[in-house]
């Protein structure tokens, strides 16, 4: 099974929705000083399943 997250403009791949929660909080502590991320509008995630993509967004 293969996951692809997206959150504010960063896209994480095998990981559970709160892992992915979890690097983004990371990333964006992690940015240069002055770095401002973009608003999160929205978060997309996909699960892929035996070749079947099954969108996350319902």
């Amino acid at each position: 099974m293969t996951s692809v997250i997206s959150i504010g403009g960063y896209v994480f791949y095998d990981l559970t929705y709160a892992e992915a929660v979890d690097a983004w909080i990371a990333a964006v502590a992690a940015a240069p000083a002055g770095y401002v991320p973009p608003t999160v509008y929205s978060v997309s995630a996909s699960t892929t399943v035996a070749g079947t993509v099954e969108d996350g967004n319902g």
